[in-house]
């Protein structure tokens, strides 16, 4: 005996295919872990780079400092110029990082990206945001976009 009839009607008097409908939600709940899974990822791309590029800018920034002296006793002016530009790119990058790493870990995982169509949607400033809202965010514009 089947649980679920084949066709029901509905309050409004039009018919309704209860496991059709029963599989459309199967289908959401794999897709909506598809895409839990697949942020994940990419979070977890963009951690590992923001960690990767900040130490690296930091420990460049913590020889600059203990090489300036030598540089000013040298009249090397131009290493202190080459210093001090790329110090201040670098304090600039530190306000940006988060935002860079997640669209280039976007890129990095580009191919798995490009089969999955509500992959339009993440872009940089969900960047700084918890997993379930980035889900619920591109859920609900991809949902709405038809």
């Amino acid at each position: 005996m089947d649980l679920y009839p084949a066709v029901m009607p509905s309050a409004g008097g039009r018919i309704q295919n209860v496991k059709q409908d029963n599989d459309n939600r199967r289908e959401n709940m794999q897709d909506r872990q598809e895409m839990i899974n697949t942020i994940e990822a990419v979070k977890v791309t963009q951690n590992r780079l923001a960690m990767v590029i900040g130490i690296g800018m930091g420990i460049l920034l913590l020889v600059y400092f203990m090489t300036f002296s030598t540089l000013v006793d040298r009249g090397a002016s131009g290493a202190l110029w080459f210093q001090g530009i790329t110090s201040m790119i670098f304090i600039a990058l530190f306000f940006v990082l988060n935002r860079l790493c997640f669209q280039i870990a976007l890129f990095r995982h580009g191919k798995r990206l490009r089969k999955l169509p509500w992959s339009v949607y993440l872009h940089s400033e969900q960047a700084g945001k918890a997993t379930d809202e980035i889900v619920q965010d591109v859920y609900r514009r991809h949902t709405a976009s038809g």
